[in-house]
């Protein structure tokens, strides 16, 4: 959008000649789209009692976190972000990747693990699924560096 408006003599800076405003546009989308991939992470009421069985919970409750699944597919999404990006340095992109590893570790393991526990219990895994979704958060954490690598 605004390198059509530059191209029409709307506005006279130029996105492509600026890099400091083309990173802090970058960088203001991936922190946007890291805080909608996050948003409702953060807000998941963990505070139900684990059943063994697998019982449905009320249709309003659109706050409730049966599969803790969804906490590593929002963390991708949110890595995605940054792998788009292909002219950002990778220094920048390593910083804003290990910020958002950073959190949903520590909200994988601190403060969401009772829906991992409760998981566990009710599908009676062998390996805890928190372990499992620190490893995968740490592999795409790998994975999304290394592309970045690459194409730098």
């Amino acid at each position: 959008m605004l390198l059509l408006a530059v191209r029409l003599r709307w506005i006279l800076c130029d996105i492509s000649h600026s890099f400091s405003l083309r990173l802090a546009i970058t960088v203001f989308t991936i922190v946007l789209v890291y805080t909608v991939a996050q948003v409702n992470v953060f807000t998941c009421r963990t505070e139900t009692p684990c059943h063994p069985a697998n019982i449905t919970s009320a249709t309003g409750d659109h706050r409730a976190c049966p599969l803790p699944h969804y906490i590593v597919i929002s963390c991708s999404l949110g890595y995605m972000a940054v792998a788009v990006f292909l002219r950002l340095p990778i220094l920048i992109k390593c910083a804003l990747l290990a910020l958002m590893a950073t959190v949903y570790i520590l909200l994988i393991e601190l403060s969401h693990i009772n829906i991992f526990h409760c998981y566990d219990t009710r599908v009676q895994s062998v390996v805890p699924s928190h372990l499992l979704s620190v490893v995968y958060v740490l592999m795409l954490l790998l994975a999304v560096i290394i592309h970045g690598r690459q194409v730098e």
